[in-house]
């Protein structure tokens, strides 16, 4: 069995557990934003994994707009934190990497007016998470589509609170794209183990 290293914020933290083909090591934080991450990263590093799945990203446009300390950040910056922290994992070789896209947002309580806004910049860092990985060899697996709605938010029926998965069908839903990328990983690797 393989063992899974997921780093990113509360989509990853909120996973049920034993639903990932494979042993979970869990570095996944509510809240979490790029640069939290990425300072924590060198205590967990060299913990070997088969495979590092990575969900990270929405927090980066949440932070700046409930802490006033928190920089304002672009969407560019954004992408340019998140490919940053992609190609150090990377980098260090410890493994496959998985990155996930950002999912969709729905407005669901009357204060959280920004939402729309961020939600429209979303498939802006996908895009660029999906070009980064294309680059540099590095499994992208598009959650996003599977999530959205005509309306371009996040479907009802998989989301209750509109940012995380529910238990009943969300988190199905994205476990199953996981464990598809998983599953291609380990034929990928028969295959080249055979052709020797």
């Amino acid at each position: 069995m393989k063992k899974l290293k997921l780093i990113g914020d509360s989509i990853l933290a909120y996973m049920p557990k034993a639903r990932l083909k494979g042993i979970e090591e869990r570095h996944a934080i509510e809240n979490a934003e790029t640069a939290l991450l990425r300072h924590l990263y060198p205590q967990y590093k060299d913990s070997p994994a088969d495979i590092n799945i990575f969900c990270l990203g929405i927090n980066d446009y949440f932070r700046q707009y409930y802490d006033e300390d928190f920089p304002k950040m672009t969407t560019e910056e954004i992408i340019k934190g998140l490919t940053e922290f992609i190609a150090e994992i990377k980098a260090d070789n410890n493994g496959e990497l998985v990155v996930l896209s950002l999912l969709p947002i729905r407005q669901t309580m009357p204060w959280s007016t920004h939402y729309p806004k961020i939600n429209k910049e979303i498939p802006v860092v996908n895009a660029g998470l999906s070009d980064f990985c294309a680059q540099n060899g590095i499994s992208f697996v598009d959650t996003h589509s599977h999530f959205v709605n005509e309306d371009g938010v996040m479907r009802e029926d998989l989301s209750d609170d509109g940012i995380h998965p529910n238990y009943e069908k969300g988190y199905k839903v994205l476990t199953r794209l996981i464990n598809d990328e998983i599953q291609k990983i380990e034929q990928s690797e028969y295959t080249n183990t055979n052709e020797r």
